[in-house]
């Protein structure tokens, strides 16, 4: 957002940046209500959506201009030169005039009642070679009564459950929690690797944001898929019914996530002809051998599968693992609560424990995803006060930091409880306190959150009970009984 001071008053603009994924008409379409969220939640009388074209081509083949309203608000598009430097919209680049834009509207950045078409001053053949941005710009008649009112409805929150969304919550970009250039050398690499971390720490929302960076097209040329497996778990090993369900997952994932209805096509088929011990191995053989570029899949909740079906899928992806990236995936990463390598599969059919390394020896490394450095919590709490002007006493930071050695989930439930459960911190004007956090904790505790709860069953485990018991007392323990 860009705060404008004019004479008593700020004009408010909201500017949004987009590269095309899959389609223009849906990047455009998805931008314009994003943009119009914005807009709301901050009461800016004007927006703009810019659209980074890719392709090199010719200014005048390549722009464009509709009107359009969504949600009250009136669309119109425009164009704006690329920064000589970095992409933005500033810079000194010869032929563009800094605040080309057309619009409908009488908002800041839109010229009212013009219908000419938009064709910017005459540019060098070396100037047309370079991909060039879209602009929509937008102008918002609401009152700033009723834009306040809205802004309410869509404040932010901190994200207890599920996948984060940073249009809807405080958050860290995901891929900053990992070391995400070592990640695409792995991909480029065609290494085939597992990312582990334990429940509710972020690693559901990394694998989401990996797949729409590979699908960018900004680090390579891929296609890129994610794929839950949780739901072949109720099979336990009915192996050919838990394969069903997870061809069935990865055929809609294709679908709605590269607009790909071959796996749907293909699927079912192979399973009656090769059976579930071969379905998978396949499937993704022939997808990858169809495919226009490089296929990358992400296989999350794997270790929810159970014995033999768990074999299964490890035994399928390693026996295609030779013929990448042409005819199986060019890289696949497994990701669960725990290292695969660490886990001894118990295989009904053979009557014996089978460890998760011998099943998968082809992984190329075991990453960890970690928690929360104290930085990164300062960090996500600071969104907070910035988007309401809600400070949290430092003596607050301290509890939190103290409470939960930045534990992703825990610092998100004290938060929220913090500041929108409670009558007090739902008042902007009030900081948070230390008392409100100690609050905050002892509510998760009476109230059995699901987590919390988890934990504590484990803990009346006899097997875990072994362990910690002599750690909380002091004693000493045996070699033998801690094995």
């Amino acid at each position: 957002m860009i705060l404008w001071p004019q004479g008593f008053r700020v004009q408010r603009f909201v500017v949004e940046c987009k590269a095309p994924r899959r389609s223009l008409a849906r990047t455009i379409d998805e931008g314009m209500w994003q943009t119009a969220g914005y807009m709301d939640r901050c009461g800016a009388e004007a927006g703009h959506l810019v659209i980074f074209d890719r392709e090199n081509g010719w200014w005048e083949d390549r722009l464009f201009r509709r009107p359009a309203t969504v949600d009250g608000v009136t669309i119109g598009c425009g164009a704006r030169r690329r920064s000589s430097s970095a992409g933005g919209l500033g810079g000194s680049t010869p032929g563009w005039r800094r605040d080309t834009a057309v619009g409908w509207g009488n908002g800041p950045g839109c010229l009212a009642n013009r219908t000419e078409p938009c064709v910017p001053p005459a540019a060098s053949p070396a100037q047309r070679s370079v991909p060039r941005p879209w602009i929509l710009s937008l102008s918002n008649p609401r009152p700033p009564s009723s834009l306040q009112i809205r802004h309410h409805d869509y404040m932010r929150s901190f994200n207890t459950a599920g996948p984060v969304v940073p249009e809807d919550h405080y958050c860290i970009r995901p891929l900053d929690r990992v070391d995400r250039d070592y990640v695409l050398r792995l991909i480029a690499d065609e290494k085939y690797f597992i990312l582990h971390a334990p429940r509710q720490t972020g690693k559901t929302s990394a694998l989401l944001a990996l797949q729409d960076l590979l699908n960018s097209d900004t680090v390579g040329s891929y296609r890129c898929v994610y794929v839950n497996v949780e739901t072949g778990q109720a099979a336990r090993e009915n192996v050919y019914e838990a394969m069903r369900t997870i061809l069935g997952r990865l055929a809609w994932r294709a679908e709605t996530t590269l607009d790909d209805s071959s796996v749907q096509g293909i699927a079912m088929d192979i399973l009656e002809r090769f059976g579930p011990h071969d379905a998978l191995a396949g499937v993704l053989g022939q997808w990858a051998k169809a495919a226009p570029r490089p296929l990358v899949l992400l296989i999350d909740e794997i270790d929810a599968l159970v014995g033999d079906t768990l074999l299964s899928v490890l035994r399928q992806v390693r026996a295609g693992y030779d013929q990448r990236p042409t005819h199986f995936p060019q890289a696949i990463v497994l990701c669960g609560v725990r290292d695969l390598r660490d886990y001894r599969i118990h295989s009904a059919s053979r009557g014996e424990p089978v460890t998760g390394g011998s099943a998968f020896n082809i992984s190329a490394d075991s990453l960890r995803l970690g928690d929360f450095s104290r930085a990164e919590v300062e960090a996500l709490l600071a969104q907070h006060t910035a988007e309401t002007g809600q400070a949290f006493r430092p003596a607050a930071l301290e509890r939190i930091w103290t409470q939960t050695q930045g534990q992703p989930w825990l610092v998100n439930a004290l938060c929220e409880r913090a500041c929108f459960r409670s009558e007090r911190g739902r008042d902007r004007d009030r900081p948070i306190e230390e008392d409100a956090i100690l609050e905050a904790q002892e509510q998760l505790i009476l109230h059995r959150v699901v987590h919390l709860d988890q934990l504590a069953d484990k803990l009346r485990e006899e097997r875990v009970r072994r362990v910690i018991e002599p750690l909380l007392s002091g004693e000493e323990q045996p070699a033998s009984q801690a094995t």
